[in-house]
């Protein structure tokens, strides 16, 4: 029994040390080398994480370049140099041009 516990763990570690870190999602046509993951449809897209402004303020040290879509503000919202910039917004029917607007910590706006 002890035998096949150690084989199984030999495997295991074996497995993981030959994994690549590069993940496609595709249509079976590959991978683009220069990407960490890869997302190929013709027919889906993607569906970004999406929370009010509350609970974005209330992650802890957003990674830079964290994306998020806010459903408070109607925005998609990336966290850049210490503040949340506005990418695109669209309310009311209407689409609204990306802006240089950050955020601090406290949700104030920072005009740059």
């Amino acid at each position: 029994m002890k035998q096949v516990r150690t084989f199984f763990i030999i495997v295991a570690l074996f497995a993981a040390y030959s994994i690549h870190a590069q993940v496609s999602i595709s249509d079976g046509s590959g991978r683009d080398p220069s990407a960490m993951l890869d997302v190929k449809s013709t027919s889906k897209g993607i569906l970004f994480p999406r929370m009010t402004t509350a609970q974005r303020d209330a992650i802890a040290n957003p990674a830079e370049g964290l994306t998020i879509y806010n459903t408070t503000n109607r925005c998609f919202e990336g966290y850049s140099q210490g503040g949340w910039h506005l990418w695109g917004c669209y309310q009311q029917g209407e689409k609204k041009k990306a802006t240089t607007t950050m955020t601090d910590k406290n949700g104030l706006r920072i005009k740059k």
